[in-house]
């Protein structure tokens, strides 16, 4: 394919969706602006507290490697995991052939703690306990948790993949295991990114001194350039039409797509063929290749300078659009939103909404420029489902729905109607 008519092709694509990606992407003065000095004591939790150490990894995925690695977890260890996962967090612990035990969640997300503590004290060998802050909501029972962990000399890893900038009792989630992993790259603007935070916590005697690290290799070049273009390609379609002009963004979106034609000329003519090509979605064991990759400097200094309350301030606001859209008598009975509240200390990841057929919406929305997903479908062959029917059933009927802060307040309103409407006026979803 020419280079002009791959432009053209860009340019009969380039249609401005009304409602963003789920995640925010990222746009061209974020970039330019990247070089400005970062004044560090304006820093978020989990980068700015002295009593910690931080590692930076090239996704969540390698930060759970990381973060096990850094605990001493090692072949033969018995670590219990929540069963409600997407698949990623077992990933680490298949490649460290790890013994697997599991535990189930309830309607809302939390740990069955009763469920933890009799697993704890029938397996005395379990090394380590891994709980997930879904969605950005904290886990209820966090502290109850964190003592259960302590008397039974426990490893707690707390998975905050989903709860960057989220608190509960005015402390940050990810100080209260001894460890914790976060995924920047799902709240903020980055092209990947993930995060090991090790707290100031006494490690239990049953965990050695960790094994010797193998340095990290940062991102290779063409790979981080793709996905920056992909990003700003993203950014540029999903801006609000009646905010910004049309015409620049079908303009960046061609200029972007300049360089990736670029790449896939000299991918095909073989000059990129030692060239790792995993991208920051990458899970299970397909994530190994970059357990040991860092994340770019570039995006970690775009990560230093977010404006972390504003950040959460927009998704709450953009949460509570939701919550009020879904609160109509003709749809309670077709929907319900996973978590009907909103904590004041939550800083939200998508809006979840339990349907009775989420792939179906999905398929609905995607004729309205809405990208949604099933949330977590995939039932992952570790887990034995028939003894976890909770999280199970939770697999089947979630949907995520967009509310990132860089959506204007016209788009999350837009998405919330369709999906009122779809409900009201569909007898299948």
């Amino acid at each position: 394919m020419s280079l002009s008519s791959s432009i053209a092709r860009h340019f009969r694509q380039s249609h401005i969706a009304m409602t963003p990606a789920l995640a925010p992407k990222l746009y061209l003065k974020t970039l330019l602006l990247n070089r400005k000095k970062v004044d560090h004591r304006t820093i978020p939790f989990p980068l700015n507290l002295p009593s910690i150490q931080i590692k930076p990894t090239f996704n969540g995925s390698a930060a759970l490697y990381q973060a096990a690695k850094q605990l001493n977890v090692s072949k033969g260890d018995a670590v219990l995991l929540p069963a409600y996962c997407c698949g990623a967090e077992i990933g680490p612990f298949h490649y460290l052939q790890c013994v697997l035990h599991f535990y189930e969640v309830d309607s809302e997300l939390n740990a069955d703690v009763q469920q933890i503590e009799q697993i704890l004290n029938r397996h005395k060998n379990i090394k380590l306990l891994l709980i997930t802050h879904y969605l950005g909501f904290a886990q209820i029972a966090t502290k109850e948790i964190q003592q259960l962990c302590e008397i039974t000399n426990t490893l707690l890893l707390e998975d905050c993949a989903h709860a960057m900038y989220g608190t509960q009792a005015e402390q940050p989630l990810g100080s209260f295991g001894h460890c914790a992993i976060f995924s920047p790259r799902k709240t903020v603007e980055l092209t990947e990114g993930g995060l090991v935070v090790s707290n100031s916590l006494s490690v239990p005697t049953q965990s050695a001194a960790p094994a010797s690290e193998i340095k990290p290799k940062a991102p290779d070049l063409a790979p981080y350039l793709q996905r920056l273009c992909y990003s700003m390609q993203q950014y540029y379609r999903g801006i609000d039409p009646s905010i910004n002009p049309r015409l620049p963004a079908v303009l960046g979106i061609a200029l972007l797509s300049i360089p990736a034609v670029f790449i896939k000329i000299f991918k095909k003519a073989g000059f990129l063929k030692h060239v790792n090509w995993a991208t920051a979605d990458i899970e299970d064991l397909e994530a190994v290749p970059i357990y040991n990759t860092t994340i770019s400097s570039s995006m970690l200094r775009l990560l230093e300078r977010t404006d972390s309350k504003q950040v959460k301030t927009r998704r709450q606001e953009n949460y509570q659009v939701w919550l009020s859209a879904m609160n109509h008598t003709e749809i309670k009975n077709k929907a319900q939103p996973v978590f009907p509240t909103l904590p004041i200390d939550c800083c939200p990841l998508y809006f979840p909404l339990m349907v009775k057929n989420p792939a179906k919406l999905v398929q609905a929305l995607k004729a309205h420029d809405i990208e949604s997903f099933n949330w977590w479908s995939h039932l992952h062959p570790s887990v034995d489902w028939q003894r976890y029917p909770v999280a199970q059933k939770l697999k089947s009927q979630i949907i995520a729905l967009p509310l990132h802060h860089n959506m204007s307040s016209a788009q999350v309103k837009y998405a919330a109607a369709c999906v009122h409407k779809l409900l009201i006026t569909s007898a299948d979803l």
